[in-house]
C-alpha cells in the first residue's frame, strides 16, 4: 500500500460543508473552485482545482514578438470529516507548496464564517495508541528525532536515532527527561497481515498509509 503526504487542518464552520463547497464548483468559466467527488454520511471527498493562465513572449525569426498563452492546473484531493458540532477534520492529500488560493476560496465558500487551524501531534500519544492495539502484531520504529535532551545545567542536544527494531524504546532506555520533545518518528506496522507505514512530525507533517490514519484521528484535539 502506497503512503501519501498529507496536511491535516481543523475547519471550524457554521454552514454545512456539502452545500458550501458545491456553491464554488470549478468550471470552464470559473477557473477556481471545487469538485465534489463522493459524499457519504461520514466523509465528504472533494477536489480543489485552479486553472492558472500566463502569457509568454517569444521572439520569432522574422523580428516579431509572438505571445503564447500557457495553461497549467494546480489540483489536489481533500476530505472533510465532522468530528464535533461545528468542527471538521480537513485532510489535504499531496498538498502543494502554497495553499493560499485554496484557503481564500474556502473562506468565500463558507461566507467568511469559518477558520482553519493546523493540526499538531503528540507523537508519544500516537505511538501509544498504535503500540497498545492488539490488532498490531508487529511494530518497528526505524527512526526517531528527539530535541531538548539535557546534557548539563545549560546545554541541550538534538538527536536522531536509527534502529532495526524500536528506536524510541531503545532511546528512552538510556535517556528520559521531562524536557525532551519527540519531533519526528518513522513507524512500520503490520495490521491484519497488511504492512502500514507512518512518518510523522510533531509540527503536523504526515505521510502514511490509510491503515494508520485512525490512530492519528483519535488523538486530534479540536480546541
Amino acid at each position: 500500500m502506497k503512503s501519501s503526504k498529507q496536511q491535516w487542518l481543523i475547519l471550524n464552520h457554521e454552514l454545512p460543508v456539502v452545500s458550501s463547497i458545491a456553491k464554488y464548483a470549478f468550471s470552464r468559466d470559473n477557473g477556481l473552485g471545487f469538485e465534489l467527488v463522493d459524499i457519504t454520511s461520514d466523509i465528504v471527498r472533494a477536489r480543489f482545482i485552479e486553472r492558472v493562465e500566463t502569457v509568454e513572449e517569444m521572439d520569432t525569426p522574422f523580428g516579431d514578438v509572438e505571445e503564447i498563452k500557457l495553461v497549467r492546473y494546480v489540483y489536489f484531493d481533500f476530505t472533510v470529516t465532522q468530528i464535533s458540532e461545528g468542527a471538521s477534520l480537513l485532510k489535504i492529500i499531496k498538498p502543494p507548496v502554497s495553499l493560499k488560493s485554496f484557503v481564500r476560496v474556502l473562506m468565500e465558500a463558507f461566507e467568511y464564517g469559518a477558520s482553519l487551524k493546523k493540526v499538531g501531534f503528540n507523537i508519544s500519544t500516537v505511538y501509544a495508541a498504535i503500540s497498545r492495539d492488539p490488532e498490531v502484531d508487529r511494530l518497528t520504529v526505524s527512526r526517531v528525532t528527539v530535541s531538548q535532551i539535557p546534557l548539563g545545567e545549560h546545554a541541550t542536544s538534538r538527536m536522531e536515532v536509527l534502529s532495526t527494531d524500536n528506536a524510541l524504546v531503545e532511546f528512552l532506555e538510556l535517556y528520559n527527561a521531562p524536557s525532551m520533545k519527540i519531533e519526528k518518528i518513522a513507524i512500520v506496522a503490520r495490521i491484519k497481515h497488511q504492512v502500514e507505514t507512518l512518518e510523522l512530525t510533531a509540527a503536523g507533517s504526515v505521510c502514511c498509509t490509510s491503515g494508520l490514519e485512525r490512530y492519528l484521528e483519535c488523538t486530534v484535539v479540536t480546541s
